[in-house]
């Protein structure tokens, strides 16, 4: 889509952020663009991680293998914990242990051929094709800097139609205390 369209997309989402979220903004730093962009963690952390780990190259970075490395562990000992807890009664989970120790294997095997095809040369690594990722990167930041004004924006009207309701409340109980009361020393 157009640049237009991505900007009516961004005012769109941000508007639907704003609405369901009610709670105020706290600054988050974005990693490696290192300013504030004024959005909640819970706003960008699904997708600022999603875009960290299915970025190209990240599956060679130490802290991707690290991560994955101990997400590995686990998945082992839950494994481990069911050979146990079933007495190593249960088939499927011996089907399962090969099957998870084939999926480690696959994915050492992959990354080790990949920095060795790295450190030959036979491929660039990730990163480092024409300075695209960087002209990409501005965008994404200037495109979240978009959508965090306009949300400021949006929480700010949203804020003076709550103020403008309570006020408008508030006068109309005065009024009414006021009418009863004028209403009781009628009666009286």
């Amino acid at each position: 889509p157009s640049s237009s369209v991505r900007s009516e997309m961004s005012h769109e989402q941000a508007h639907s952020h704003s609405h369901a979220h009610s709670h105020s903004h706290e600054g988050v730093e974005c990693a490696g663009h290192g300013d504030e962009i004024g959005v909640a963690p819970s706003d960008v952390t699904g997708s600022w991680l999603l875009d960290v780990l299915l970025k190209p190259g990240s599956s060679v970075s130490a802290g991707t293998q690290g991560f994955l490395d101990k997400v590995f562990v686990a998945l082992f000992l839950c494994i481990f914990g069911l050979i146990y807890l079933t007495d190593g009664q249960e088939f499927h989970t011996y089907v399962f242990l090969f099957l998870a120790t084939g999926l480690v294997a696959s994915v050492k095997f992959f990354v080790s051929e990949l920095r060795k095809a790295q450190a030959d040369g036979s491929i660039k690594p990730f990163g480092e094709e024409d300075g695209e990722q960087e002209e990409e990167t501005e965008e994404e930041r200037l495109r979240l800097q978009e959508q965090v004004e306009m949300s400021r924006k949006m929480e700010q009207n949203l804020k003076v139609e709550q103020d403008t309701r309570q006020a408008e409340q508030e006068q109309e109980i005065r009024r009414r205390g006021a009418a009863n009361t004028a209403a009781s020393t009628v009666t009286e």
